[in-house]
């Protein structure tokens, strides 16, 4: 299942539903690895958001850390050169949602909309870790 959270200025969520097929098989017929289920945070920043952030910068890091601690968030960082974006990596699209609603940087208006995508993992160094979770 697929689906996308919009949120900015004026703009309600929008959740919206397609297909995630499981279970598939390769070109040769074995069968590909089951996807594991994550949600992709992506910040779309105002502008100068480099120096904008400093103030919202040490709670955004604690409530990022905390998520960590938690395990709901396994990895985030903005675009560099320029700072114009930020990715984090949930577990679920409500942690991520949850995550968001509380972010400094939302609250002090510095992100401009945020999307939420569920994101299927089926290759990379930590989808072993992650399988077996």
């Amino acid at each position: 299942m697929w689906g996308t959270i919009v949120r900015g200025a004026g703009r309600a969520s929008r959740w919206s539903l397609g297909h995630q097929s499981r279970g598939m098989t390769q070109g040769d017929g074995t069968a590909a690895a089951t996807p594991v289920p994550l949600a992709v945070l992506k910040y779309f920043f105002v502008e100068n958001m480099a120096e904008k952030r400093v103030p919202h910068r040490s709670a955004h890091l604690q409530l990022a850390r905390d998520a960590a601690r938690r395990g709901s968030l396994l990895l985030g960082g903005a675009a560099a050169n320029p700072v114009d974006a930020g990715f984090l990596i949930f577990r679920s699209p409500q942690e991520a949602r949850e995550f968001a609603e509380q972010d400094p940087y939302v609250r002090g208006e510095l992100v401009r909309k945020y999307e939420i995508r569920e994101w299927s993992v089926v290759v990379g160094s930590l989808y072993d870790q992650l399988s077996s979770d």
